[in-house]
């Protein structure tokens, strides 16, 4: 440097160039519907995630994020020299499967109805009561209650979803009938069956009509009438 009267000197500087941050935002991830996931970030000193949507704590390492739709995450990472840098991640979101238990349905005590259940990969059914099988879509259900099934689905991503349905058990129809009785060859006595809507009277031999609840019996010889009944609700019993 000259200062004019012809005199010289000089100095120097020292210009440092710092690296900036490996920072690492951790890798894609996946979760459920209605899930949440810890992100995890790596090499620097603090943090500050962008978008702030869905995250616990969006200036620390590990926030917790609960997105509602498929969200990319990024992250400013800066070090101990103040010298920053980005990275990214994806948390994508998989819908939850459609699973249906199927229509609720009606039954006689005693009978069974098969189940269906669909809309997913494997399913668990509760309560096991009276399945043949509570680990398929479609078992057998034999309760002897009025009972609700749930039914747990779980699709190819590992997502699970949860529908019901009821089966209705109608009892059986109390059937009633007259006492035994004892008549004259040639004589007729009357039979009479409650209970319910319908009548089926076997054998027919003798009856007046087999299918009403009071035929006239006119047997030629010691005879057992049997009387099918059926109620309003389609239960059957004898």
């Amino acid at each position: 440097v000259d200062n004019g009267a012809g005199c010289l000197d000089s100095t120097t500087v020292t210009v440092t160039v710092l690296t900036l941050p490996t920072i690492l935002a951790g890798p894609d991830t996946a979760i459920c519907e209605n899930e949440c996931v810890n992100l995890l970030a790596t090499g620097g000193l603090t943090y500050v995630w962008d978008p702030v949507t869905g995250l616990s704590d969006p200036n620390i390492a590990n926030p917790q994020a609960c997105p509602t739709t498929t969200t990319q995450y990024i992250v400013t990472g800066t070090d101990a020299n103040t010298c920053s840098n980005t990275d990214t991640v994806d948390v994508v979101i998989n819908a939850l499967p459609p699973v249906e238990a199927g229509a609720d349905e009606t039954i006689c005590d005693t009978d069974s109805v098969q189940l269906n259940a669909t809309g997913a990969v494997t399913y668990v059914w509760t309560p096991i009561t009276d399945l043949s099988d509570p680990n398929i879509a479609d078992p057998f259900a034999s309760p002897s209650t009025t009972t609700m099934y749930y039914v747990t689905g779980t699709d190819g991503n590992g997502c699970v979803n949860i529908d019901s349905m009821t089966v209705n058990v109608n009892s059986l129809p109390t059937v009633t009938v007259s006492n035994d009785t004892t008549v004259c060859l040639g004589d007729s006595a009357q039979l009479n069956a409650s209970g319910g809507t319908i009548y089926s009277w076997t054998p027919t031999t003798g009856l007046s009509d087999p299918n009403i609840a009071d035929p006239m019996a006119s047997p030629a010889g010691n005879t057992t009438y049997t009387v099918h009944v059926i109620d309003a609700a389609g239960c059957e019993d004898s």
